[in-house]
This record gives C-alpha cells, sequence and structure tokens, in this order.
C-alpha cells in the first residue's frame, strides 16, 4: 500500500513539474491527494492496534526498507491482545 501512495506521489510530482503543458494535471494531482490521504490514519490506526506509536508511520517514507516494514507490521502481524496502551479493541 505504501508503495503504492509513494508512487503516486512521484507521479504526481511529475506531472506538477508537466504542469504548463498538461493543464489538466491539476486535477489529476487533487484527485490522487484525496484518494492517498484517508490512508494515512488508517495505517496510524493499525499500529495502534499493534501497540505501536503513530510516529511508526514515517518509516513508510524509507525506499524499500520502511515499506517492507510498513507491510509486514501492518499486513502480517496480528495485533495485541487485550487492551494496548492504546485503548481497548474495538471489537
Amino acid at each position: 500500500m505504501d508503495f503504492l501512495r509513494a508512487h503516486a506521489l512521484v507521479d504526481q510530482g511529475i506531472l506538477i513539474y508537466l504542469m504548463p503543458e498538461f493543464p489538466m494535471a491539476f486535477f489529476r494531482v487533487a484527485f490522487a491527494g484525496m484518494v492517498c490521504y484517508p490512508l494515512i490514519p488508517i495505517t496510524i490506526k493499525r499500529l495502534h492496534d499493534t501497540n505501536r506509536s503513530g510516529w511508526c508511520y514515517f518509516v513508510c517514507i524509507l525506499p524499500i526498507i520502511g515499506q517492507f516494514y510498513t507491510l509486514i507490521v501492518c499486513g502480517i502481524l496480528r495485533g495485541a491482545k487485550g487492551a494496548n496502551r492504546y485503548g481497548e479493541p474495538p471489537v
């Protein structure tokens, strides 16, 4: 998920650079921002579920290693059993 987000941001940066040539690029950049923005709190909530700080989200900025870390922590590892320092489990 974070790889796709990073790829989308690079793609949008290229579009911003080429914006004078492609006037509709602004709408594509705005749409990508609206799509990527909700992924941040979802990832932070998942980190809280595994009893990690939300600041660990910034590890995903690191190329390759950070994205594998986020994939393993958010996608593979189980959440903490019972209550953790962020509260009771939602279910």
